[in-house]
């Protein structure tokens, strides 16, 4: 069985993609619920290792600058080995947001400033090899997993089937996909 990794695999959208997809991959989690700290770099460098076993490598878990150096470590060495497979790297629709309104909702912008360097990073590595096989860094951007209550009710959302679809779509695809941005409405 193919094996898929996933940081972040105890978080609510990490719980539901490790669960949804026991059935289709030997799916690894990582966390520190199974012995990694992705703000150690001996940890990192155990991880990008081990991404090499991976036929896909879902980038979800946001600590600190980790998603980007993920991403970047595992991209190189996929690229040097000959290596292909996709690296699905979760960012945020507030990246888009103007400032105005990110003043008006919370927002960590520590996450933020993140969630921007991930993404200038995925752009540059889509684009570096046009053609061919290759380590595939795909983007996706949503706004809010699951409904938001009280004051935030009226705020799009992305249900947990919609985000299965989504992945489901990108990892069944025999098309090189860049990046998402979706939500419910």
């Amino acid at each position: 069985m193919k094996k898929l990794i996933i940081t972040g695999h105890t978080s609510s959208i990490g719980k539901l993609l490790f669960d949804y997809y026991q059935t289709k991959y030997d799916v690894i989690g990582i966390s520190r619920s199974t012995g990694y700290d992705l703000n150690d770099s001996d940890d990192l460098n155990r991880i990008i290792k081990l991404s090499l076993e991976a036929k896909h490598f879902i980038n979800l878990a946001n600590v600190g600058k980790s998603q980007t150096e993920l991403l970047y470590y595992i991209h190189k060495l996929w690229s040097d080995v000959g290596r292909t497979g996709r690296i699905i790297n979760f960012g945020t629709l507030a990246t888009e947001v103007s400032f105005d309104l990110l003043k008006k909702i919370p927002v960590d912008m520590e996450m933020l400033a993140h969630k921007l360097s991930l993404e200038k990073l995925h752009k540059e590595l889509s684009v570096r090899t046009p053609f061919g096989k290759q380590p595939e860094s795909v983007l996706i951007r949503f706004a809010n997993y699951g409904k938001k209550l009280e004051h935030r009710a009226n705020e799009p959302f992305t249900s947990p089937d919609q985000m299965t679809k989504i992945i489901d779509f990108i990892l069944e695809s025999d098309t090189y996909i860049s990046s998402i941005d979706f939500r419910e409405v």
